[in-house]
């Protein structure tokens, strides 16, 4: 999780300047018993040298270079339509929450170094040293108070969201479970995350779905090489009996949960020019459809044997064991050329 979450947002690092530092070190051995302050303790030629106050200058504009680069991502982020393509990587609803981990831990280190007391003597020193621009400009490329709350809204709604009980779900039923416990969660949650864009709520839903799609495979071919076709008729339909009652639920509870999000814009009204897309592409739909071809299609081979049974029984009981044999060579015959659709 943390090498994810360091590959997803760079560190940031608050290095002073070596001249800024010599001199901090300096005043710090001259007053050992309080803080060094660049107000009380820095004299006034220091003050007056170019040399150092373009190092602290220096220093703190890469300092809101390095911050200001973490904030664009994040905001970057919530303006993208889209929440990013499938790939090997494995799960984007997974990533979409370690980002905004990532920023988090990446702003909260940057808040801890800003009070580290040589930092606060580099930018004491600049506001001192008249260098407006540079403290001004920190302050307001920064904005770390707000920005960290952007953060940590939107987590109220990523943070525990329950993805990993569907990623590592095996059977249908927990597949269901975990489909309820997510639905469950964006519906308790929305409403707290007053910062995170309602149409990335539904975009995260529509990357959920692709990790249905991808459990449902799984399921739906637990050994490679074999295909849900090759169960017995019974199995078959218990099966994919199971699998389209969950993408009833999965259809139910996105319909409830589009509903709260158009309520969830009337609460915003004024925040944001947002909409709630008019359709919700949901990745499993297709497979929905497939399964409902294929029972289709093995409930009409199967009345099709049984109707080639009852023939067979009453042929064979008018003419006796001959034709019966050869009524059931015409049945293998019908069975293996099933074999061969599959």
């Amino acid at each position: 999780m943390e090498a994810c979450q360091k590959r997803l947002i760079p560190d940031t690092y608050l290095i002073v300047d070596p001249l800024v530092e010599k001199v901090y070190s300096k005043l710090k051995l001259e007053h050992p018993n309080s803080p060094v302050s660049a107000k009380k303790h820095l004299p006034e030629d220091e003050l007056r040298d170019a040399a150092f106050l373009d190092a602290v200058q220096t220093s703190v504009n890469k300092w809101i270079s390095d911050i200001a680069r973490v904030i664009k991502l994040q905001h970057d982020r919530l303006a993208s339509p889209s929440g990013g393509k499938p790939d090997d990587a494995g799960s984007i609803a997974i990533r979409e929450v370690n980002f905004f981990i990532a920023v988090e831990a990446n702003l909260l280190s940057v808040r801890k170094q800003l009070e580290d007391p040589m930092v606060q003597f580099a930018l004491e020193a600049l506001r001192i040293g008249r260098r407006f621009l540079s403290t001004v400009s920190f302050e307001a490329h920064v904005e770390l108070p707000d920005n960290l709350e952007l953060v940590q809204s939107s987590l109220l709604l990523l943070r525990d969201l329950p993805i990993h009980a569907l990623l590592n779900a095996t059977t249908v039923e927990e597949i269901s479970e975990a489909v309820e416990g997510l639905f469950n969660h964006m519906r308790r949650n929305l409403r707290k995350a007053r910062r995170y864009p309602v149409y990335r709520a539904a975009v995260l839903m529509e990357d959920v779905s692709r990790d249905l799609l991808t459990q449902l495979n799984k399921v739906l071919h637990p050994k490679e090489g074999s295909t849900i076709m090759q169960l017995p008729y019974a199995d078959f339909e218990l099966l994919t009996g199971i699998c389209r009652e969950l993408c009833t639920q999965w259809a139910d509870s996105a319909r409830q949960f589009k509903q709260q999000l158009r309520d969830e814009l009337k609460h915003r009204s004024g925040q944001s020019a947002e909409r709630v897309p008019a359709k919700m592409r949901f990745a499993h739909e297709p497979l929905q459809d497939r399964i409902n071809e294929l029972r289709q299609f093995r409930k009409q081979h199967e009345q099709f044997v049984q109707t080639l049974d009852k023939v067979f029984v009453v042929v064979s009981g008018k003419d006796g064991g001959t034709v019966s044999a050869a009524a059931t060579a015409t049945k293998n015959t019908v069975v293996a050329a099933y074999d061969k659709v599959l």
